[in-house]
């Protein structure tokens, strides 16, 4: 696996991986109509306007050579959170390639990173019906903090906010 700092040049690989992997994650959770409109070529225009102007470092993964998963890191943006919690906004893989360690790798690589840029603690939000994802944290170290936060993507939605000590 190779992981690179996208840029705008990586925006369609982007883009595509977060919608792809939204389709199939999310299917059951997020409405369908939401979905059918959470498409490549959508989230490839949000990548390309926001990669340039956020603070946040956008990152893709590749596997032979094809874009695979992605992941999305930076301060926290929480309105309770210190100088000392990093975030990671998204990471998600294909489908494809759940289950195989790719994730743990990215995992590591975006928890490595924001220890170098200085953080103690990372957060993330998850969906609490997203088990797969909740399941996964759990295994990596994360706890959820009590945290919780009401989202809507086509219907009300609740978040829930993990952390992990550095």
């Amino acid at each position: 696996m190779k992981i690179v700092r996208a840029g705008l040049a990586h925006a369609d690989d982007i883009g595509y991986v977060h919608a792809a992997s939204w389709h199939t994650a999310y299917k059951g959770i997020v409405p369908d109509e939401f979905l059918s409109n959470f498409t490549p070529e959508n989230r490839s225009a949000v990548f390309r306007r926001v990669i340039p102007t956020r603070p946040e470092e956008f990152y893709i993964a590749y596997v032979d050579d094809k874009p695979a998963g992605m992941v999305i890191l930076g301060g926290s943006n929480g309105s309770d959170a210190d100088d000392l919690t990093g975030e990671i906004g998204a990471l998600y893989f294909l489908p494809d390639y759940w289950g195989k360690g790719y994730g743990r790798r990215l995992m590591d690589f975006a928890v490595g990173r924001l220890k170098e840029l200085g953080f103690e603690k990372v957060s993330l939000w998850v969906l609490e019906d997203n088990l797969r994802a909740r399941r996964f944290y759990e295994k990596y170290g994360y706890t959820w903090d009590g945290t919780k936060k009401e989202i809507n993507l086509g219907k009300p939605l609740v978040e829930m906010r993990y952390i992990l000590r550095l």
